[in-house]
């Protein structure tokens, strides 16, 4: 008999596990807490769009501020925002798009004494007001002929390769850098107009990069490069079926941790921008709270740009009072009803092994 209760407790725990890990998703945008912010009046000046790009390890947050084509690119670290300007940069020309552990840093400026032509950085430390740290990133594939084209560097690992994508015309090319070297990554079948259109946003420190590409079908897909593997990614709420008929989306990855787990965001068919984290094949759609429109005039608009190996998100939301930087971290506690449901499956078993001594000895 004691075998038999025993039995049945060990089921019936197994079924509460079950049950409990069934009610708490990997991750949803309900389970994230939302901290935002306006870099450019933390920096003194008038309110702009902010967009925070990238996150490291440690929680810095990287990404640029502006109105219009004007841009300066800032770091958050320790509580404080640090303009940051390439020192050879025309004002206001600088965006930063990542940045590592060692909190070396990338993107994109426009040089002073240049033709004004965008070209990428990346730099060799944290003295990112000594113009010696800066290395000058121009792809080789960029130009064609005698047309220059832009560079743009948009993620960097801790190995210190850099990714990113040219542009020259209707042709787009994205890149790796490393050791001195570019690498020209292009998505097969992935052209707009007959000219390829491959961008690399986002590498992790496997080397597996993470961007997006036109498509034959005149879409934009997101894409995993997993050495020379590629796996197309198309978030399932990018399309939304309306009066019964489906408006097909796009979909655009921009980040990727150690585990694999890519961020991005969609624009889905109906005009709504939502952000999104992919992990395993499971797509969960991230909106920060504010960006929702109460009155429901106006569409979503949230991008997830970044993501680090502690999960946490950083990107750029827009309500009615402008564009806002974000950082995401995720809820590891239970959701209280998961844990009334163990706590009520607990108390249950409990009960059971007090009450069935006493049934069986009468």
């Amino acid at each position: 008999m004691n075998e038999s209760r025993n039995h049945q407790i060990v089921v019936a725990v197994t079924m509460v596990l079950a049950m409990l890990g069934t009610a708490i998703p990997k991750a949803r945008a309900g389970a994230y807490t939302f901290t935002t912010f306006d870099a450019s009046t933390q920096l003194g000046g008038s309110t702009g769009f902010t967009s925070a790009s990238g996150i490291n390890d440690s929680g810095q947050v990287v990404g640029s501020v502006g109105s219009g084509s004007n841009t300066d690119g800032f770091i958050f670290s320790g509580g404080t925002f640090t303009q940051i300007d390439e020192p050879n940069a025309l004002a206001q020309s600088t965006q930063v798009s990542g940045i590592n552990n060692s909190g070396r840093i990338t993107g994109t400026y426009i040089d002073a004494s240049g033709p004004g032509i965008p070209a990428g950085f990346v730099t060799s430390g944290t003295a990112y007001t000594n113009a010696l740290s800066y290395t000058v990133l121009n792809a080789p594939f960029a130009t064609e002929g005698i047309t220059a084209g832009t560079t743009n560097g948009f993620g960097l690992n801790n190995v210190g390769t850099v990714v990113g994508g040219t542009t020259n015309g209707s042709d787009q090319h994205g890149f790796s850098y490393s050791g001195g070297v570019f690498t020209q990554i292009d998505v097969p079948g992935a052209l707009t107009f007959n000219s390829a259109s491959t961008q690399v946003q986002g590498v992790n420190n496997s080397g597996v990069m993470v961007g997006y590409f036109d498509g034959a079908d005149g879409l934009n897909h997101g894409f995993l490069d997993n050495g020379g593997s590629f796996t197309q990614l198309d978030a399932p709420f990018a399309t939304v079926i309306s009066g019964g008929i489906p408006h097909a989306g796009v979909t655009y990855a921009y980040g990727i941790n150690d585990s694999d787990v890519v961020v991005g965001y969609v624009y889905d068919g109906l005009g709504n921008i939502h952000g999104f984290v992919e992990d395993g094949g499971t797509y969960t759609q991230i909106d920060v709270p504010q960006s929702a429109d109460p009155f429901g005039f106006d569409p979503y608009s949230t991008e997830v740009l970044g993501i680090n190996n502690n999960g946490e998100l950083v990107g750029t939301f827009t309500d009615f009072d402008g564009t806002h930087g974000f950082v995401a971290t995720l809820n590891e506690a239970p959701e209280p009803a998961s844990l009334a449901l163990l706590g009520a499956g607990l108390a249950g078993l409990i009960g059971v092994r007090r009450r069935r001594p006493g049934l069986t000895g009468r």
